[in-house]
């Protein structure tokens, strides 16, 4: 029985560790709720991932903030980070925009979209509800529990393709 309960508490203290280690890669705290830009654009730029300055409008459902950087993958160019930030570059939202195949993906875009959003508090699978349809395409949709950042999770299937954005924002 101590065995047991050993193993417990020293696997509940490696998931402890393992939390607030990520985040602290992304610089998430009570000041910073979806993380830093500094922790961000580093964790982001090891990733492999190009760095550009963003004008435009980062989705036709995100509005633009005044300072955006995109981060772009190196073997997708349509996968990429969207870092948008107020004049003083504290971090107003992420967006992650990737693609999935009939095989899934494993880029480097997917993995930080989806690691941000379990940070911020959302569930590793969420449950998604259909929000749209129509003849070739349905939209689904997951969104963060009300406390804390705000954001969705949306999955436009089409054919065996999937294209997948990620938001969050304060």
């Amino acid at each position: 029985m101590k065995r047991f309960a050993l193993v417990l508490l020293a696997g509940f203290a490696g998931y402890l560790g393992y939390t607030r280690m990520s985040s602290a890669r992304y610089g998430i705290s009570e000041d910073a709720p979806l993380g830093t830009f500094e922790k961000l654009d580093a964790h982001l730029t090891e990733l492999g991932l190009v760095k550009a300055d963003f004008r435009g409008v980062p989705d036709r459902n995100v509005p633009a903030s005044q300072l955006m950087y995109r981060y772009t993958n190196r073997e997708n160019e349509y996968e990429y980070v969207t870092l948008l930030l107020d004049r003083d570059e504290t971090l107003q939202g992420t967006l992650a925009t990737y693609w999935l195949g009939d095989f899934g993906s494993r880029s480097p875009v997917m993995l930080f979209g989806q690691a941000h959003w379990r940070q911020l508090g959302g569930e590793r699978d969420p449950e998604f509800e259909e929000i749209d349809r129509t003849r070739n395409t349905t939209t689904t949709e997951a969104t963060l529990p009300p406390e804390g950042a705000q954001g969705w999770w949306r999955v436009w299937a089409d054919e065996g393709q999937r294209e997948v954005r990620i938001y969050v924002h304060r």
